[in-house]
């Protein structure tokens, strides 16, 4: 159902009082302690004096396996080296800055692939604007100001880009910094060389190495060998035990510790899935077929929080594309495909349950601890099947 002028001026009105609000929290943002930014700001500080800014004796007592608080690769400390200039809470109030507009980034870029895969499907509009600034994953990306937003901005370019037949140069930007920062999206490289094929390894090949380059005589090429060679492995197996990790392998770890040992299996299982679905999808890609693209990009996100050893609740904020994706999908398809109609409902609802609230009214622990892998599950599942279209139509 589209929707009128009179609605459309009270949808961009919404629009406007969540933004504003959410840039209203900015000056009590930037006076939590112990953030995510104040330790990409201590490893950023430490370039300065050439100290290993993956060792911390605090972290070395709570968790010898990786004695960092630190776990990104060091790009991500050179990026934010020019705050450093600033003391920490100047600076901090100026990437708290970043991360609400990287929010408000984040909404737009979902209403525009939105309007791109189905136009008529105007309440969706106004769901997604709710569930982008509201629900408890927004609440806690915001107040530990973790890095999550900037790279779901980046990821969402490089998808709404291939969409929209964009500059393949803007979407190698994209996506190569998004890659340096944090490593999740590099596996999605298969994605981008099946829309673009051999167009899109010049840009990918040549911005990570500008970037690289550039950054180095930043953060020196010591600290870059150690994080690939006794960083970035262990991270691939380590859990950290809270409850804010909603990671399938924290989860097994806790509630079903025997069956640890299956787990590289199924994760193994899922990378496949996500190989043979890119592959037998891969004409319907190359021709750019915008739901084609929106849902494998669906999928990937779906995949990479299920295979990912540490998913804290702000991560989870990658939903938003494969939920966008199934609410469009599942407006378009609402007479005919009521199931999908449901589970969508469902993953919107899990998507904003408060975590871990209500223990004397969910007797399930699973359900009120672990909402957002649920959703993780139900939009894997659903993007597979929908991605199935595509086997058919253009295998």
């Amino acid at each position: 159902m589209q929707l009128s002028l009179r609605d459309r001026f009270t949808v961009r009105c919404l629009f406007y009082l969540l933004a504003a609000w959410t840039l209203w929290q900015v000056p009590h943002i930037a006076t939590i302690r112990f953030t995510d930014f104040d330790y990409y700001y201590s490893a950023s500080a430490r370039l300065h004096t050439g100290e290993n800014i993956y060792f911390d004796a605090n972290a070395a007592i709570s968790r010898p396996e990786i004695p960092s608080w630190y776990l990104y690769p060091p790009y991500l400390a050179g990026l934010i080296y020019p705050l450093t200039i600033l003391d920490p809470l100047p600076a901090k109030a100026v990437y708290a800055v970043i991360a609400v507009l990287m929010l408000i980034a984040i909404d737009i870029l979902l209403v525009k692939l939105q309007r791109r895969l189905y136009p008529k499907a105007g309440m969706v509009e106004i769901l997604i604007h709710i569930v982008v600034f509201l629900p408890y994953p927004t609440h806690l990306l915001l107040y530990s100001l973790q890095i999550e937003g900037v790279l779901l901005v980046l990821f969402l370019l490089a998808v709404l880009g291939s969409v929209r037949r964009k500059n393949r140069w803007i979407i190698g930007i994209a996506f190569s910094s998004s890659v340096l920062i944090k490593l999740w999206p590099a596996p999605y490289v298969l994605s981008l060389l099946a829309v673009w094929r051999e167009k899109m390894i010049l840009p990918i090949m040549m911005t990570s190495l500008l970037i690289v380059v550039v950054l180095t005589p930043i953060v020196g090429v010591e600290s870059q060998y150690y994080f690939y060679c006794y960083v970035m492995l262990p991270l691939i197996s380590y859990a950290d035990f809270y409850i804010d990790n909603q990671s399938l392998l924290a989860c097994i770890r806790r509630l079903a510790p025997a069956f640890e040992s299956g787990y590289p299996f199924f994760r193994m299982t899922l990378l496949l899935m996500y190989l043979y679905s890119t592959y037998r999808s891969r004409n319907a890609l190359a021709e750019r077929h915008p739901k084609a693209i929106a849902v494998n990009a669906s999928l990937f996100v779906a995949i990479s929080l299920l295979v990912s050893a540490t998913t804290w609740t702000a991560a989870h904020v990658r939903l938003l594309l494969p939920l966008t994706v199934s609410a469009c999908i599942s407006a378009e398809q609402n007479k005919n495909n009521p199931l999908l109609a449901l589970v969508t409902f469902v993953s919107f609802a899990l998507y904003c349950y408060p975590q871990s609230w209500g223990a004397e009214f969910i007797p399930f622990l699973f359900v009120r601890d672990y909402p957002l892998l649920i959703v993780c599950f139900l939009q894997c599942g659903v993007m597979y099947y929908f991605s199935r279209k595509y086997f058919n139509e253009c295998g």
